[in-house]
């Protein structure tokens, strides 16, 4: 006969058990970890498009200021020949103000002719 000590069957099972608890935590972990890497690359995809539209932005703001520079339209306007107009083709035109307006409405060469007319 053999010497070799029994093998206790629970502890058999103790172990394969272990063992399969192991296994499927490891195999839970690397799916999360898939998962997590696929959610990290779309991520920073979203953040780079972000980044993106934010220079866009920024560079379409910048078109606007200059397109609408006073200054530039103005020199424009004449050499398209347009002029100021004078003094007597000036018109008043107020208009009444609505409730909750907040829109006003002023003229800077207001006449004395023009405020009595109110």
């Amino acid at each position: 006969m053999s010497n070799r000590p029994k093998r206790n069957p629970r502890a058999l099972y103790r172990r394969w058990f272990a063992l399969g608890v192991f296994v499927f935590c490891a195999l839970a972990a690397l799916i999360a970890a898939v998962r997590l890497g696929g959610q990290n690359r779309e991520l920073r995809a979203v953040e780079n498009e972000l980044e993106q539209l934010e220079r866009e932005t920024q560079n379409l703001e910048m078109c606007i200021r200059q397109a609408y520079n006073l200054n530039s339209i103005g020199q424009r306007a004449e050499l398209l020949g347009m002029q100021q107009p004078e003094e007597e083709q000036l018109r008043v035109i107020r208009l009444p103000q609505l409730p909750g307006d907040t829109t006003q409405y002023s003229v800077s060469n207001v006449t004395s002719a023009d405020q009595s007319e109110e």
